[in-house]
């Protein structure tokens, strides 16, 4: 699902927001790795979160329909 057309966007801005990317994935990599993290199935909550983005961005659902899921 994309919500963003990365060819409008000037180069310097992608730049600056493909940084802050990575910047963030180091630190859900630090995260996942700390003992007290491992239990949790990322993967799983990543994918559900993907799934009621979909619901959301497509309209078949509100925020008070998706608060609490």
């Amino acid at each position: 699902m994309t919500i963003l057309d990365r060819k409008k966007i000037r180069p310097d801005i992608l730049k600056i927001q493909d940084d802050a990317f990575k910047e963030q994935m180091k630190f859900v990599f630090q995260f996942m790795e700390l003992e007290e993290n491992k239990r949790f199935n990322f993967q799983k909550i990543y994918k559900k979160l993907l799934d009621l983005n979909e619901l959301f961005f497509k309209k078949k659902a509100g925020m008070v329909e998706l608060h609490d899921k």
